[in-house]
């Protein structure tokens, strides 16, 4: 059962629903949290390397299928954990969360502002909740600072009601606008902490990409199968190098770019998964140029759903989520772990989501000049296993991050 509580117990329960964007770009913004009066924390290379962390061991641990992940939503979430966390929980959270020298404090201020960042995106709609046992007190400072950050409803969950996965998926599907339909299973009845995220956003690309149709994409295992590419002649940024080639495809009028990273012929998707990690993606899309050229992409539905519990344990957590688990700013009467993380997230490609060309009157065609179209400095097709982030270049923070393992079909490769 799932009844509604007022102070008794929380649940950080943030829904955004942004309206489309038709008109001029969004100014640039710094994504700059003010953490105190003598110092401040920037929180994108945080979250973009704990995305990227945890996407690799998504990855080891299922690499036949696509994956999804919205890491500002799971900061938010193991971020408000954290903050009632103490001792070797608070250290290992720390350190999963790459939350170096923050401290208690600074931490309301600067996943507020998280919050408001991913709050004022077009076309994204996330979420970020916590789920605390029936019955258990719960601290009434924390639930004040758990309302601060992220406009919380609070709410008491017995877990060993069978209804309840239903109305977390329920939830789940509210937040991410129908487009994440669940994130559990079932509930287990000694369940004291459930966590769950879900997202999804739409994107259009700036440059009409056009379909064609009878492209050849060749999977891990070496099957072939026509699929369908979209094809784009843009300026944008590129880098390449004798491991991976990335391209940045603009999208929301140059505001977020949907960046691919395409490991080259002598590099497993494995071993460019690991040198993404440690913040060295940041440094690749830093250091790249904007050229002229040709990108072309299959139309993809990059999702996840379940759970990450085993995900986040083995980039040492364990110790919030075992019996050495301590969260006495949550309740100090009862001993807390977190014993489920649930997250789904969707991102579309070619369909009516992210890949989805711009009205007529906004979306834009490559310019011919006089002397035919300008000469590509590049040519990049993703025609096997790759990675890709949506990124918010004016901000510097991966919103969503994900592999391609199984492009969509085309219909003539049906």
């Amino acid at each position: 059962m799932l009844v509604c509580v007022g102070t008794l117990l929380w649940a950080v329960m943030l829904s955004v629903r942004a309206c489309e964007a038709t008109t001029a770009p969004d100014p640039p913004r710094r994504f700059m949290a003010s953490m105190s009066a003598d110092s401040t924390l920037r929180l994108a290379p945080p979250v973009n390397r704990f995305g990227a962390d945890l996407l690799s061991a998504m990855y080891a641990a299922d690499s036949q299928k696509n994956l999804a992940l919205c890491p500002p939503a799971l900061m938010v979430a193991l971020g408000t954990a954290w903050m009632g966390s103490a001792n070797e929980t608070r250290d290992a959270l720390g350190r999963v969360l790459r939350l170096h020298g923050l401290d208690g404090t600074a931490a309301v201020p600067a996943f507020q502002r998280l919050a408001r960042e991913m709050a004022g995106l077009p076309g994204c709609s996330w979420g970020a909740s916590l789920w605390v046992m029936d019955g258990i007190p719960l601290d009434p400072a924390f639930a004040a600072q758990a309302r601060a950050i992220s406009k919380t409803t609070c709410g008491q969950v017995d877990f060993s009601e069978p209804t309840i996965a239903k109305s977390i998926n329920a939830w789940a599907k509210r937040t991410s606008a129908g487009t994440v339909v669940r994130v559990v299973d079932a509930t287990r009845a000694n369940t004291s902490i459930l966590m769950a995220c879900a997202a999804s956003i739409s994107a259009p690309f700036d440059t009409v990409m056009t379909p064609v149709v009878d492209g050849v994409f060749c999977s891990s295992d070496g099957t072939q199968r026509k699929i369908r590419f979209l094809e784009g002649h843009i300026r944008c940024r590129h880098i390449k190098d004798s491991r991976f080639e990335l391209a940045g495809i603009p999208c929301r009028g140059g505001r977020l770019a949907l960046y691919v990273i395409m490991p080259r012929t002598s590099t497993s998707l494995v071993q460019l998964l690991h040198d993404a990690a440690g913040g060295n993606l940041d440094r690749w899309i830093l250091a790249s140029q904007t050229e002229q050229g040709v990108v072309r992409l299959p139309a993809f539905e990059a999702s996840s759903s379940g759970s990450l519990l085993s995900a986040i344990r083995s980039l040492g957590a364990n110790p919030a989520t075992d019996e050495r688990a301590e969260f006495p700013g949550i309740s100090k009467v009862t001993r807390l772990r977190i014993d489920a993380i649930a997250h789904g997230a969707l991102i579309d490609v070619g369909g009516e989501g992210i890949g989805s060309s711009l009205p007529p009157a906004t979306a834009r065609r490559p310019e011919v000049g006089p002397g035919g179209p300008p000469t590509a400095q590049f040519d990049l097709t993703a025609d096997g296993p790759f990675l890709w982030a949506l990124r918010d270049d004016a901000a510097g923070v991966t919103l969503f991050l994900g592999i391609v393992e199984e492009p969509a079909v085309s219909p003539a490769g049906r």
